[in-house]
């Protein structure tokens, strides 16, 4: 599968899940929900760099997309962005899976 494949599933996720988070304003957000704020982007600030780092093929990254959108350990993070207003993982799982298919990185 070509790198291209891989940066492409990258620039999706970036732009639907991580980056609206990391580049989230906390002036946007009232007082009392600002910790949760730098708490959620911390989280996926750590979780977009290791995607970047450790799934080097596009393969790679469409398993990992998968483990973690199911992973038990995401449901608490998972639940402060949805309070915020903001993605996650499985909010883009639509998209995703159907730019792996058309990129052939389905199944």
């Amino acid at each position: 599968m070509p790198s291209d494949a891989r940066e492409e599933l990258l620039r999706y996720l970036d732009h639907n899940a991580f980056d609206p988070v990391v580049d989230a304003d906390p002036d946007d957000f009232r007082p009392e929900e600002r910790e949760m704020l730098e708490d959620v982007r911390r989280a996926a600030d750590s979780t977009k760099r290791r995607y970047h780092e450790a799934f080097r093929s596009a393969e790679e990254l469409r398993d990992g997309y998968r483990r973690d959108v199911r992973a038990d350990a995401h449901r608490a993070i998972r639940g402060e962005l949805r309070q915020l207003g903001l993605p996650t993982l499985p909010d883009v799982r639509k998209g995703f899976e159907k730019l792996a298919d058309r990129l052939g990185v389905g199944t």
